[in-house]
């Protein structure tokens, strides 16, 4: 019984362990890539529309301050999309720690409410037939009325029918064919042809943008992703000459004069090419993010 309980002990300390795992993996991730970024928590919230206690929460793994879990793993996502980070693996480490509970299904005990009373005093066959009668009656006063007013409905059409026409007198007859030839003899104008449109001018040529050439001594480097990520590049001088996500599909090349600054969200994703030569940089990769140095002494 002693070696039981002392392997049930062990099993409890593993999990312990394994969840404080998770927990540092995830909101460790989000505040080292968010330092990294230089960005604040202010700076957080106003693009997220997060107040500052959520975004700490996240941080420091204090998820259930959050209640749902949902409504929690929605906010990691975000986050995740804004400092460039996996955000599947950060959910589905989060799912680890609070499995979504299965509804369990409503139980209705159905029960019999009322009980059936026995109806005491006139019996069902009389009501039914007192049902019938009234109904009987209900039809024959229905027809009565159709028929009535169908009878003063006929008698005014066939009072209608045996008045004379009145015969108008010379001079408005007259009037009236007189009419009807005035009618008879004009024609409708006939449609104009349209306009022949005249034919579209050569539009004038729009004069190119100059493409300013790189320096003499600047280097190409080029990005291949296979999925979302997030690149920033500052040259030698310290300016700035990427910054955006790029997409899986799309290869992305900048030149610079070294040393070229290169920082990466979703490291494991993407690969850099410096000068036509692959750069290894997982030793400087740190939860998925990367800042590498290209072309420095």
């Amino acid at each position: 019984m002693a070696a039981k309980k002392k392997e049930v002990v062990t099993q409890q300390e593993v999990q312990e362990q394994e969840a404080q795992e998770i927990q540092s993996a995830l909101g460790g991730a989000l505040k080292n890539a968010r330092e990294a970024q230089k960005l604040t928590i202010k700076d957080v919230c106003s693009r997220l529309h997060l107040n500052e206690k959520q975004v700490t929460a996240m941080e420091q793994d204090d998820f259930v301050s959050l209640n749902d879990s949902t409504r929690a793993r929605g906010f990691i996502r975000a986050y995740a999309r804004l400092l460039g980070l996996d955000e599947e693996s950060l959910v589905a480490g989060h799912r680890q720690l609070f499995p979504e509970e299965a509804l369990n299904p409503i139980k209705v005990s159905t029960e019999t409410l009322a009980r059936g009373s026995k109806r005491e005093g006139v019996p069902k066959y009389f009501v039914g037939v007192g049902a019938l009668v009234l109904l009987t009656l209900l039809v024959w006063f229905l027809s009565t009325l159709n028929f009535g007013a169908s009878s003063s409905e006929q008698a005014q059409v066939e009072a209608a029918q045996e008045l004379p026409e009145v015969a108008l007198p010379a001079s408005e007859r007259a009037q009236e064919d007189a009419g009807r030839a005035l009618v008879s003899e004009i024609q409708l104008p006939q449609p104009q042809q349209a306009a022949s449109t005249p034919a579209a001018q050569p539009a004038a040529p729009v004069d190119q943008p100059k493409v300013d050439q790189a320096p003499a001594n600047a280097v190409s480097v080029k990005f291949v992703v296979t999925e979302n990520a997030w690149v920033d590049v500052k040259d030698g001088a310290g300016k700035n000459i990427l910054s955006k996500v790029l997409k899986p599909g799309v290869d992305e090349v900048v030149q610079g004069v070294p040393p070229l600054k290169v920082h990466v969200g979703n490291a494991k994703s993407t690969q850099i090419f410096y000068s036509g030569q692959p750069v290894d940089y997982s030793s400087s990769t740190f939860s998925n993010t990367a800042r590498v140095t290209l072309g420095g002494q």
